[in-house]
């Protein structure tokens, strides 16, 4: 299977490495920014990095991680299913489930409009028959070229 990526995944499969293998942004006297807070957050809860790995990534302690996490209700691996890569999983699996459902639903409209083809062309044999004619046969013949 060839993997391709649009536009906006690979600048958010980008935005996503940054945010784990960046360096923080620098901080006055070891205060983290709301853009850092916000970021260790989401690595917390996608559960990418625990508590410890946080500080030294972004140069604090661990008890001032472990606070700032409390105060922002952060709980480790809340949103494991919302991890970018699982989301564009879903997504993918998603798109194709629907374009087979949508091929699914396209064959049965073709088998019905040819069943019903052939119970009108059935129905019109057995006419021409029980009359003991064809001349009924004309229109079901004009019917068939249009229907093939």
């Amino acid at each position: 299977m060839i993997y391709t990526t649009s536009r906006c995944e690979q600048v958010q499969n980008v935005l996503y490495w940054e945010m784990t293998k960046a360096p923080p942004s620098p901080s006055r006297a070891g205060r983290l920014s709301q853009t850092d807070w916000s970021t260790i957050v989401d690595l917390y809860e996608f559960g990418d990095k625990n508590q410890r790995q946080l500080a030294q990534h972004f140069g604090v302690s661990s008890s001032a991680i472990q606070k700032g996490l409390k105060k922002r209700g952060a709980i480790k691996g809340r949103r494991v299913g919302e991890h970018p890569a699982l989301i564009h999983l879903k997504r993918e699996l998603n798109l194709k489930w629907r374009a087979k459902r949508a091929a699914e639903a396209a064959a049965f409209e073709r088998m019905n409009e040819r069943t019903a083809f052939v119970a009108a062309l059935t129905e019109m044999l057995l006419r021409a028959d029980d009359n003991g004619t064809l001349d009924q046969l004309g229109p079901l013949f004009s019917d068939l070229r249009r229907g093939l």
